[in-house]
């Protein structure tokens, strides 16, 4: 039994400096096989090897030579990003993005689609197989040439993928008296056995987080929290350079914390959650309960005009424009949402927070 263990461990020490590796070639790229070295704290014969095992595969090629005034220049290595194509899909209450990415990273094509929530997994999984096919067929980016697809859900995914029912997914059967069942759907499994590859699913908070790590203005940072703020509030937490998702895979529910024990009732069953405060509905829903009883302010909020998009934009410009009720709208949200960024900060102590929106809405918290 020991042998066997020992065996697993050695092939899992292996994935994880390949992962290592490669995840560093992308990063820096064009880089030495010495540059990879220091960077991942790996042998010089460990680079050598698993380096020259991507040359082989494709994965990876050499893409240069660096600059030397004396001796053998150093082979700079790259990405071949042709070797490999990926598949992200976003799912959102009203719409569905697609994109077909390259192994380095870059975006090859993307799609936008307007739906409504799926109210069952059936319904939710033939929308994502045929978004994905839609995308294969559009780039003609054949089937062996798929690495992977992943998928970004407005709820919690538990470590097994599968989805776990969520306040998300409650908060949309209140809104649309749709009984929403997701729960226990297997996500990998079911989308594994369509397309033949890997399925990373998890929700969208923490691939927000992601991004920032490898795109955005988390790459050099290893200890940072990423806050959304949309219909709901969220937060992916990035520590030691990864996503961290908690015992049961849905740490980061910060929407849910408590900020007032004898407030509103939420759709998780508590009180007071933050998101009852902070979220862009529970911001219009205040909106409006105070224009009917301010006379100095001019705002105008019509949900037919172009839904809650258009509606927080609305209010965010009146804000800046000191409308009384948009001003104290926001400026009411932004105490509670301060209130929840120290309540992580003091117990994550990350290097920095990062707050964002689905929504491409300015919001300015000064």
């Amino acid at each position: 039994m020991s042998g066997s263990r020992h065996v697993t461990n050695l092939h899992l020490v292996r994935q994880s400096n390949r992962a290592l590796v490669f995840d560093a070639i992308r990063r820096f790229q064009p880089v030495s096989r010495i540059a990879l070295a220091q960077r991942t704290q790996l042998t010089r014969a460990s680079i050598t090897n698993i380096v020259n095992e991507f040359v082989e595969a494709g994965l990876v090629h050499e893409s240069g030579k660096l600059p030397s005034s004396a001796g053998r220049r150093s082979q700079l290595l790259s990405v071949n990003p042709s070797s490999g194509y990926a598949v992200g899909i976003d799912v959102s209450r009203f719409a569905t993005i697609g994109v077909v990415c390259a192994l380095d990273g870059g975006i090859v094509h993307k799609v936008t689609v307007s739906w409504r929530l799926a109210p069952n997994w059936d319904r939710f999984l033939e929308h994502v197989t045929a978004m994905v096919s839609r995308l294969l067929e559009e780039t003609g980016v054949p089937a062996s040439r798929l690495v992977g697809i992943g998928v970004a859900a407005p709820g919690p995914i538990n470590l097994v993928g599968t989805a776990a029912d969520s306040a998300s997914l409650r908060r949309a059967r209140s809104r649309d008296s749709i009984p929403y069942n997701w729960s226990g759907a297997p996500l990998v499994e079911s989308l594994g056995q369509q397309f033949g590859v890997p399925v990373y699913p998890d929700n969208n908070a923490n691939d927000c987080a992601l991004a920032e790590r490898w795109y955005g203005v988390g790459r050099q940072t290893d200890n940072f929290i990423s806050l959304i703020v949309g219909d709901g509030v969220g937060s992916g937490i990035i520590l030691n350079g990864e996503v961290y998702h908690g015992a049961y895979g849905v740490a980061g529910e910060i929407g849910h914390a408590t900020v007032d024990f004898g407030g509103e009732l939420c759709t998780c069953g508590g009180r007071g959650c933050l998101e009852l405060y902070t979220s862009f509905p529970s911001m219009i829903r205040r909106a409006r309960a105070l224009i009917a009883t301010s006379a100095a302010s001019k705002l105008k909020l019509d949900p037919k005009g172009g839904g809650l998009f258009h509606e927080i934009e609305t209010l965010f410009q009146a804000a800046e424009q000191q409308d009384p009720v948009a001003s104290r709208v926001v400026s009411e949200a932004a105490e509670y949402l301060a209130m929840g960024v120290i309540n992580l900060v003091n117990i994550i102590n990350p290097e920095m927070v990062v707050i964002g929106s689905p929504y491409p809405a300015r919001i300015n918290l000064d």
